[in-house]
């Protein structure tokens, strides 16, 4: 029998429960399947890895005090089985998936939803943020998979730690108080003034979205890849650049542009989690003057270069105090939003899982595609990027907030890949 289990949420894990009250912040994993995927047999599958991984059994309690803790509830993981209508089903689905919020004292706090046509199959994975990441889910996928090709999982696991118990302890040079950081500077003054918080900046009721997805052929994501090695940057940051730059286009009155990146945190973390379900993520804002004379690599390495300075362990040790200050100060959800929005809004929100260590082959099924992470940022536009790469071939996704009227004129997803074969070799990329 599965015992029971309980701990209070890390800083982190509390902070982003409060944000999905007033804003939500769970995200979708698709992954697309050439075959027939039997739903008894995903079912069973699915019983597996709950069993192995213990957050995929809890939800969310509070005690008198209003602290939030992890308690194990006994529910299996709702799967939803769906005809498959067209090409795009997903992609409306994932809209309608990330406007459903879950009731976080409700276990599981994940959701799949399977549709199905001959011959193909979409597999959606919802996930609360509490209790996983963007890389949870591909470890989730990766384990279903296994499962499918019929070999076992290793052990179950203990319940994982938050994030903040797992940093190497490094005593600051300078100690950090709640009165001192920024985050909870504005909160104190926000509750000394006695204003009431406003609310979300987009309220679900009026929330409207569009998902577009694309890829990158093989030779197009390769060469990409040789041209960012010569030019000193990264992958993500050519990325972020093209999007920027497409952005800046279609938005001429923007010049001065923030782009939002969630950094894996694993690697910066004294326990191994490379098969651990769990949040362990850290936010990068990058700054980019985009005015003329700015060229497409320099805007990479500037970014590359932000991102480094803010993942040395002292900035990401601070960067835990702060939060950890923040939710000391026990701010109610609309108040933490705005807190978050006015210290990290940004232009765009790109989201990178890098490259995907995934079978593509399950019985009689192949993978075919990785789209996501596609999630909300609470931002003051909707603008988010999730990227995914398989095979050599980089998938991307795009979460965009639409207005009434509004005539599905956006076009700078596709001008970022326009901006990206000019700057590569001719590689046609598929867009759709």
């Amino acid at each position: 029998m599965i015992r029971q289990i309980s701990r209070s949420l890390g800083p982190t894990e509390q902070a982003l429960w409060l944000h999905d009250q007033a804003h939500p912040l769970h995200f979708v994993l698709t992954a697309q399947f050439r075959g027939d995927l039997d739903p008894v047999g995903l079912a069973q599958a699915l019983d597996h890895l709950q069993a192995r991984h213990p957050l995929l059994r809890v939800s969310i309690h509070t005690d008198l005090s209003g602290s939030p803790y992890f308690v194990e509830g006994s529910a299996p993981i709702p799967l939803q089985v769906l005809p498959r209508l067209h090409s795009q089903h997903w992609q409306q689905r994932v809209a309608q998936e990330l406007t459903q919020p879950f009731d976080w004292a409700i276990a599981p706090l994940i959701r799949i939803v399977l549709l199905q046509s001959p011959g193909l199959s979409d597999l959606l994975m919802t996930c609360h943020h509490t209790i996983a990441d963007g890389l949870s889910a591909v470890i989730l996928l990766r384990e279903l998979l296994t499962l499918m090709n019929q070999s076992p999982l290793p052990p179950a696991q203990p319940l994982p730690s938050a994030l903040e118990t797992l940093l190497p302890v490094q005593e600051p040079a300078y100690p950090v108080r709640v009165g001192q950081t920024v985050l909870a500077r504005s909160l104190l003054w926000v509750k000394r003034l006695f204003q009431p918080a406003r609310p979300p900046f987009h309220p679900l009721a009026n929330l409207q979205l569009r998902v577009q997805s694309g890829s990158l052929p093989p030779a197009m994501t390769r060469a990409l890849l040789r041209q960012c090695r010569q030019e000193q940057t990264t992958v993500h940051a050519a990325l972020c650049a093209a999007f920027l730059l497409a952005l800046a286009q279609q938005e001429s009155h923007l010049h001065s542009l923030h782009c939002f990146s969630p950094v894996n945190l694993r690697p910066y973390l004294t326990a191994s989690l490379a098969e651990t379900c769990g949040l362990y993520i850290v936010p990068a804002r990058t700054t980019h003057d985009l005015t003329a004379g700015q060229t497409f690599w320099n805007i990479a390495r500037s970014l590359k270069f932000q991102m480094t300075g803010q993942l040395t362990m002292e900035k990401l040790q601070s960067a835990c105090r702060q939060i950890q200050a923040l939710t000391a100060a026990r701010p109610d959800p609309h108040t933490l939003l705005e807190i978050f929005t006015d210290n990290l809004n940004s232009d765009l929100m790109v989201t990178n899982l890098g490259r995907l260590d995934l079978p593509q082959q399950a019985g009689s099924l192949s993978l075919e595609a990785v789209y996501g992470p596609a999630v909300l940022s609470g931002f003051r536009q909707e603008r988010v990027v999730g990227l995914a790469t398989l095979d050599d071939r980089l998938f991307f996704t795009i979460v965009c907030s639409k207005s009434a009227g509004d005539d599905g004129s956006d076009r700078w997803p596709e001008a970022a890949v326009q901006i990206l074969e000019r700057m590569l070799a001719p590689c046609q990329p598929e867009v759709r």
